[in-house]
């Protein structure tokens, strides 16, 4: 033990010593001296010992890129355009793995709501004009604008009127969808049937029904298996609505349209191409058949921008675009126009790598070249620059300057919440029965116009409207 210091047995020992000599002091004869002694005592504690201990944490650092999973529809070309964009992002964002999951229309959106309803959704999807309202609704994809605020991106590059559909509610609501296509009609005619049947091409100002039909019902040869026309569907055929000056719905978009004569008026010529003329084929036996006009049989096709990739691929005959006709006595042009959009899921499990994706696609404009082989561009400094169009016309069509020029007329197929239910789902399958002959003009326009109004009506409903 220490010398200098006393444990507390020893303590007390020496405590009783100094009592007992305290008592015989008293007894003894004083002395002239008092020696005071002072005792200083440490007691022993027990200090506590404190460990340092250093906890390693693996981290999980990635060995290779963020893999995204991306999916869309598809239509004529369009896979082979995504795969071409794709590789360019990859190229220029190594750090990012793009699994593209393309799907066919109505197995697009069939997937799509499943996986919503699971939580298992890609981290971008195709998104279509009108139907993103519901989305939005359904709080199943997210805004944009904290993103759009944070990267300082100059929302004055797009078409304004592209970015007013992907905001919901309107007026002033946030932003849930960027363009990346500019999509919409474009008239194609085979010019090698034109020429050999001794017919000059449509020039602008032409019309229909009168003109259209006699067309169709020259260039149609039974024996060749050759049609005049193609007949439009779904929202193709918005450029003979707008051009009777009438529309699917009302101008609020929400109520049907589909009982106003001049609706009747487009349906009945359509059907008049079948049914009474036989220039046009049945949808029913077109079944299974792939693109008529693609493969040659058909002169006048009233289809969209998303045809001209796979039409730059035809080598057996020559082919170009006019302007759509327009309505007897009216002279009013119009077109069909609108966006295709991208989203980003609620359920997204990388939607920073999804933005990153989803901005080139829509804002680079090197992808928006890219993305011209289907359709405009969204970029308004690329779509009206005039090297853009030339190059465009040089891959064909020759008279791609029409699709720009048309583009000012361009209309939705009134785009509003549900549209996908009301367009596609329930009046497009309707229209095919009177394209096939099987139904009546005005039955099949009352039941269409019934049926639209009660799913509008649960539709705003479901949107607190």
């Amino acid at each position: 033990m220490d010398k200098d210091r006393l444990s507390r047995r020893n303590f007390l020992k020496l405590s009783a010593m100094a009592t007992t000599g305290a008592v015989l002091a008293a007894c003894a004869p004083a002395t002239p001296e008092t020696v005071v002694q002072t005792v200083v005592v440490q007691e022993e504690v027990e200090v506590p010992v404190v460990e340092t201990v250093v906890v390693k944490e693996e981290v999980s650092v990635p060995s290779g890129p963020t893999n995204i999973r991306f999916s869309a529809w598809y239509g004529q070309g369009d896979i082979e355009v995504w795969d071409t964009l794709i590789d360019a992002f990859e190229a220029v964002n190594d750090y990012i793995k793009v699994d593209f999951e393309p799907l066919a229309w109505a197995q697009y959106w069939q997937k799509l709501q499943v996986g919503m309803a699971a939580g298992d959704t890609p981290d971008v999807i195709g998104m279509g004009i009108g139907v993103v309202y519901d989305y939005v609704g359904r709080k199943q994809i997210v805004a944009l604008n904290p993103w759009l605020e944070r990267d300082n991106v100059d929302m004055a590059q797009w078409f304004p009127g592209l970015i007013e559909e992907g905001v919901w509610p309107k007026p002033g609501g946030d932003l849930y969808a960027l363009p990346y296509r500019f999509t919409g009609s474009a008239f194609f005619i085979n010019k090698t049937l034109f020429d050999e049947a001794g017919i000059p091409y449509p020039e602008k100002g032409w019309t229909w029904p009168t003109e259209y039909t006699e067309l169709a019902k020259q260039l149609t040869d039974p024996a060749k298996e050759q049609w005049g026309s193609l007949i439009p569907g779904n929202q193709l055929v918005t450029p003979f609505l707008a051009t009777n000056e009438t529309s699917a719905l009302t101008p609020d978009l929400r109520e049907s349209n589909w009982l106003d004569p001049k609706v009747e008026e487009v349906v009945q010529f359509l059907a008049d191409l079948s049914c009474t003329h036989q220039a046009a084929p049945k949808p029913a036996d077109t079944q299974g058949l792939g693109d008529l006009f693609l493969s040659g049989k058909v002169a006048m096709n009233p289809g969209a921008q998303w045809d001209i990739a796979a039409y730059r691929k035809i080598e057996d005959f020559e082919w170009d675009v006019v302007y759509n006709p327009v309505k007897e006595g009216v002279d009013k042009m119009g077109t069909y126009g609108g966006p295709d959009m991208l989203s980003i899921p609620a359920a997204s499990k990388q939607p920073e790598e999804g933005w990153q994706f989803m901005i080139y696609a829509t804002g680079d404009p090197e992808a928006q070249k890219i993305m011209s082989a289907t359709a405009v561009p969204t970029l308004i400094a690329q779509a009206s620059d005039p090297e853009f169009v030339q190059g465009q016309a040089e891959l064909g069509p020759d008279s791609y300057e029409i699709i720009i020029e048309q583009g000012e007329f361009a209309v939705g197929y009134s785009f509003s919440p549900a549209w996908n239910e009301w367009s596609g789902g329930f009046s497009s399958p309707i229209l095919q029965a009177v394209y096939n002959c099987e139904m009546d003009v005005k039955e099949a326009l009352a039941e269409i116009h019934e049926g639209v109004n009660d799913i509008l009506d649960e539709a705003y409903a479901a949107l607190g409207e």
